[in-house]
């Protein structure tokens, strides 16, 4: 067709000089739009001077002026977008840029000079006009240089015209400062003169002239830009696919670009008639089909920009209110230096850290990707948030002009935005829509996003202004400020949900590819609006490399090329599935005979740092309690209720956490929530360092509290996705070491909590001598939550490798079918065998996927039948196992009962932290790597059985002679009770501690696998608690024994007890759990298939499914 030649020419188009002219052309409008929108903070000192005298300008008024503009740019658009689609993007797009010169001209010349009503109602006018200018500039400048770049720099340039935001606002408060210096200095010695006069006033008359004067400079760039504006030609994408004129479109082209690219399209397009393209479908905007299309897409492109444009404006817009520049009272300070030192903080931010984001964007963006670029920036963003909002008062401590840490915190907020989700939610809106819709989706998007600037700006300057009393301060509550922050923070993180599960790549692919890839993905899903029949009937070329890599459907693929000389069409073939029992695509069978190689040991590293962290957040809480105990409780100590909560509350999250991720991990895939976990652990580690309040001792157990529910639920999405995502990955020779080695990386997070904190109380110890009393409990507030921050750094240090996984190999073949898309991920980072090519498997379908998916879905008759035992075995176990291990291992401070000596905040810690430390490297860390051994040389279920019944012989031979132990008071610890205490650890981790972890990762199929394995971790949770909490409540002292170490007469009836869970586990594994070692994930399942099969009741032989395909060609 003419229009694809057209399409084609420019997607692969060099650069040329008339790129760069368009991205001067267009960015001059964002040029103009930053400058105006931006300049409005020095604005209203200025005003505040001049108009209200000795009053303050109210939140009301400063609300109203900021956000004025910001409608308008919503309105402008919704309505500018519209007809950017509707009249062409040429036609309206000087129209903008007339408007937002004549408007800019207007506030200048705002009527009025001495009524203050009179100047903020006309001010407030032009800047709504401005703001319509503004925002119909949005969808056309992006839209517009979207569809004429190629497609391997088209991120880059439009990046580029956005970029030129940045220098808006540096020119903004360049001319500001300029200004006002040359005002203060002309004007001298009048003031003085007006009020000898007896004239109240804070500003000279020529000050009224000065913020005019700012306001319409600000034109002056783009009125510049407005000749050549108006001879752009109409983009050749709107022309073609949308007024249908192939023609008129390589013409256009032909003026503004290389003749020797568009010669051959001309000639081409001059003997073919018009058609009608592809993307013209007879569908209209926000039709049911539509949304069947783009609704996904409009969604995360709003949702997107909403959540970037409240922390954006907000930290933008407010410089003035976030930092005091002075302290003086408002009538002692000169309208001049006012306004000047606001513009010249605004000013060294967009420098040093906006601008150099916006080119760091247009350097990354199409060498790393929109999505990634965004997830980046909004996580970093968050981080920097809380870091900066969680000890804000003492930022300001000193009220300090601007405190210099806070202000490169606050530079790095912008940095982020910019390398990040203010950038790249400018660029996705124009690469995701079809040509007639474009324009109008990127202005709905945008308008989502000036509604998220008007809601951040105005909320917090209502959220943070000060009480009624305080009415001449207007900068901002302290307290609330900080609480705010928080909130950006969060916002950021959902920024992060949002980029994640909803935002398409679209680094590298024409505009078409784009739209093709949503509509192949719709018309082949379940109810889409083609049926096969239809199908037959067409015949469309697609792009091999979309029908490769989009296949969602319970549906195999194929491409079938035909090239000649005068076509190279590709066809899709759908193989339909109806039954079938055939086996798995050979790529999983060279995945169960691979050797071993780095990625193994890689992934090892990926999957295990967050079990490190795990270990290392759950069990450094015993050692901090004790500090908090010091801290805040002195006298008194932390009771039981406390304690209870503060073990229960983390491994409750962590039970929340493996049930939800665990069903998400099989619902959307492993890779894309594995991510998510880490993100959730290592925020709500800063988090619970970061817990509001320094003195209120409830206020801090609540928030510390909360993130340690947070982090539970991190912690525990984890369990299942790091399990399933490296039995998927490992060859069933190796497969129990794999998984035992990530699992094992939990005693070296032990070992790095008790570490790190006897090495913080040791330093903040020393550093401490010799200080008050008072010094030396801020000091050790600050060490506890130190120690609690320190655990989430090697995580952190993991997610870029993390986020680059690939799908496993089992769940892209067997889950979405895709077997071509398997083997291509898994050859990206793996070296597998290729005597069978994925192609001859096509016709064989996993039985784990189509049959049983249609047969019977999870927690149906079938599945019990199929896998109830194989549940209730893995949960059980669990659950008994962790209502020992746990309860041992967070309660090493109750049981050894470690000094009965007075002990500062840190000697107390240190103690616990240490025979933690001794416990873990003599026994805990063994435990794990003896498995790591012997797990695929003995068998799951053997060690299993032989570490529960060890621990009960170590149970009942510690508890029945317990209060023997004890009788001493030997209070420095009984060396024969640590010996019998550290065999406890090593059975149970050279035993059912890790054991239950591998096998539910193997025993189910592989769309149930991780939802099962949740459901079994949950249980163990679930068993941690009833055993942590049950232990402090059944041997705790009397009330008249205020001593929180633990009655030792119970202590031994609690050992018998936990004896007992442990033969109840012997007895269980034995009656109830299947051996995995050696055989594939595929074989265990279809193991238990044919127990069912062969049950009574069960289908014969002869009913087995059979298979049949249906080939459809289109």
């Amino acid at each position: 067709m003419p229009a694809l030649k057209v399409l084609s020419a420019l997607d692969v188009a060099r650069i040329q000089w008339y790129h760069f002219k368009a991205i001067i052309v267009a960015g001059m409008g964002l040029f103009t739009d930053a400058y105006d929108l931006f300049c409005i903070a020095p604005i209203m000192k200025m005003i505040g001077h001049i108009y209200y005298h000795k009053d303050s300008i109210g939140t009301a008024v400063l609300s109203t002026s900021y956000a004025i503009a910001l409608l308008g740019t919503a309105l402008g658009q919704l309505i500018f977008g519209y007809l950017g689609d509707r009249v062409g993007r040429r036609r309206v797009y000087g129209l903008c840029l007339m408007i937002m010169v004549l408007s800019s001209f207007g506030c200048g010349f705002s009527v009025c000079t001495t009524r203050r009503s009179c100047v903020i109602a006309s001010l407030g006018f032009f800047r709504f006009v401005l703001g319509l200018g503004i925002g119909g500039d949005y969808p056309l400048s992006a839209t517009i240089m979207s569809e004429f770049a190629n497609k391997r720099t088209r991120g880059a340039f439009i990046a580029a015209v956005f970029s030129m935001q940045g220098l808006g606002i540096l020119m903004s408060s360049a001319v500001t400062m300029a200004v006002c210096e040359a005002f203060k200095n002309a004007g001298e010695g009048s003031l003085e003169k007006m009020r000898a006069a007896g004239m109240e006033t804070l500003a000279p008359p020529e000050a009224d002239i000065a913020w005019r004067l700012i306001l319409m400079i600000g034109a002056l760039p783009a009125a510049l830009t407005f000749y050549w504006r108006m001879l752009m030609p109409e983009t050749a994408r709107y022309t073609a696919l949308v007024e249908n004129n192939a023609i008129q479109a390589a013409r256009d082209m032909q003026k503004v670009m290389s003749e020797s690219i568009l010669s051959q399209i001309a000639e081409d397009t001059s003997s073919e008639p018009p058609q009608q393209p592809p993307s013209s479908s007879p569908y209209k905007l926000f039709s049911r089909r539509f949304f069947r299309l783009h609704g996904r897409d409009l969604f995360a492109a709003s949702a997107n920009w909403f959540l970037v444009d409240v922390v954006f404006y907000t930290s933008n817009l407010l410089l003035s209110q976030i930092f005091t520049f002075s302290n003086k009272p408002l009538n002692s300070t000169n309208v001049y230096d006012s306004a000047f030192e606001v513009a010249k903080v605004a000013a060294i931010v967009a420098a040093c850290s906006t601008i150099p984001g916006y080119w760091f964007t247009v350097y990354f963006i199409d060498r790393v990707g929109r999505v990634k670029i965004q997830i980046m920036g909004f996580f970093l963003m968050a981080v920097v948030y809380l870091a900066a909002g969680i000890p804000y008062s003492w930022y300001w401590s000193k009220h300090e002009k601007t405190n210099k840490g806070f202000m490169v915190l606050y530079g790095l907020i912008f940095f982020f935005s910019n390398f990040g989700p203010n950038t790249t939610t400018f660029i996705v809106p124009a690469e995701l829509f079809p040509t007639r819709f474009r324009s109008t989706c990127h202005g709905i998007s945008g308008a989502a996003g000036k509604l998220g600037a008007i809601v951040g700006t105005v909320g917090f300057l209502w959220a943070t202004k000060h009480d009624e009393e305080d009415k001449e301060d207007i900068f901002p509550d302290v307290k609330r400020v900080r609480i705010a922050f928080l909130i950006l923070g969060g916002v950021c993180i959902a920024g992060v949900l949002v980029t994640y599960f909803f935002t398409r790549e679209t680094m590298g692919r024409s505009l078409e590819e784009n739209e093709e890839e949503d509509e192949i993905r719709t018309t082949s899903a379940p109810g889409g609006s083609s049926s096969a029949n239809d199908q037959t009937q067409k015949h469309i070329p697609l792009i091999p490399d979309i029908i490769m890599t989009r296949q969602r459907l319970p549906l195999l693929s194929v491409c079938v090329s035909s090239k000649t000389k005068k076509e190279n069409k590709t066809y899709f073939i759908y193989l339909k599935t109806i039954k079938s029992t055939m086996p798995a695509p050979r790529v999983l069978s060279a995945l169960d005979v691979a050797r071993i190689q780095l990625y193994h040991f890689k992934a090892i590293i990926i999957a295990g740092m967050s079990l490190f962290t795990d270990a290392y957040d759950l069990f450094c809480i015993a050692p901090v309690l004790k500090m908090l105990g010091e801290i805040y409780y002195r006298e008194d100590s932390i009771g039981t209720p406390i304690l209870s909560i503060f073990y229960a509350i983390a491994l409750l999250g962590a039970a929340l956490g493996q049930l939800l991720v665990g069903y998400l991990g099989d619902r959307l895939g492993r890779r894309r929530v594995y991510g998510i976990c880490l993100v959730i652990m290592v925020l709500s580690s800063f988090g619970c360092g970061f817990s509001v309040c320094t003195s209120r001792r409830s206020c801090v157990m609540a928030s510390l509290g909360f993130f340690r529910f947070v982090l539970g639920l991190g912690i525990g999405g984890d369990y299942p996705l790091s399990a399933t995502i490296m039995s998927e990955f490992a060859n069933k020779k190796t497969r129990g070491t794999f998984i035992s080695a990530v699992f094992s990386m939990q005693g070296l997070g032990i070992l790095m909590s008790s570490t790190v904190t006897m090495a913080v109380c040791a330093a903040f110890k020393n550093a401490g001598k010799g200080s008050s009393e008072k010094t030396k409990a801020a000091e050790a507030d600050i060490a506890w939550r130190l120690i609690l921050m320190i655990g989430a750094i090697p995580a952190a240090l993991t997610f870029y490798w993390r986020m680059r996984m690939p799908e496993t190999a089992r769940y892209t073949a067997l889950v979405e079918n895709n077997a071509i898309k398997a083997e291509k991920d898994m050859e990206k980072v793996m070296s597998i065998s290729k005597s069978s090519q994925v192609e001859e498997d096509l016709p064989q379908l996993p039985s784990s996927s189509s049959s049983t998916s249609s047969s019977y879905k999870l927690f149906s008759r079938r599945f019990f039948s199929l896998h109830g035992r194989d549940l209730f075995a893995a949960s059980a176990n669990w659950f008994l196992v962790d209502v020992v291990f746990y309860t041992s291992n967070l309660l090493l401070s109750q049981i050894l009962n470690v000094s009965n000596k007075p002990h500062n905040v840190y000697d107390s810690a240190f103690e616990v932290a240490k025979v933690a430390a001794t416990v873990a490297v003599c026994s805990t860390i063994p435990g794990y790597w003896f498995t790591v051994y012997f797990i695929d040389r003995v068998g799951r279920v053997k060690i299993q059985i032989m570490g529960f019944f060890l621990m009960a012989v170590v149970y009942l031979v510690a508890g029945i002679p317990y209060s023997w132990y004890r009788s001493d008071h030997g209070y420095t610890s009984n060396k024969g009770f640590v010996v019998l205490y550290g065999l406890i650890f090593f059975f149970s981790n050279f035993g059912p501690n890790t054991t239950t972890f591998i096998i539910p990762a193997e025993l189910f199929p592989a769309r149930f696998r991780s939802t099962c394995h949740g459901i079994s971790g949950a249980a163990g949770k679930l068993g941690a608690i009833v055993g942590t909490v049950g232990f402090l409540w059944g041997t705790k002292r009397d009330e008249e024994h205020k001593d929180v170490f633990p009655d030792v007469k119970r202590v031994r009836i609690a050992f018998l007890i936990l004896g007992g869970v442990c033969i109840a586990g012997v007895l269980v594994t034995y009656f109830c759990t299947r051996e995995t070692m050696g055989r594939s994930l595929e074989e265990n399942e279809e193991d238990e298939i044919c127990a069912y099969s062969s049950a009574p009741g069960s289908p014969s032989a002869s009913e087995l499914p059979t298979i049949t395909t249906q080939a459809i060609v289109f």
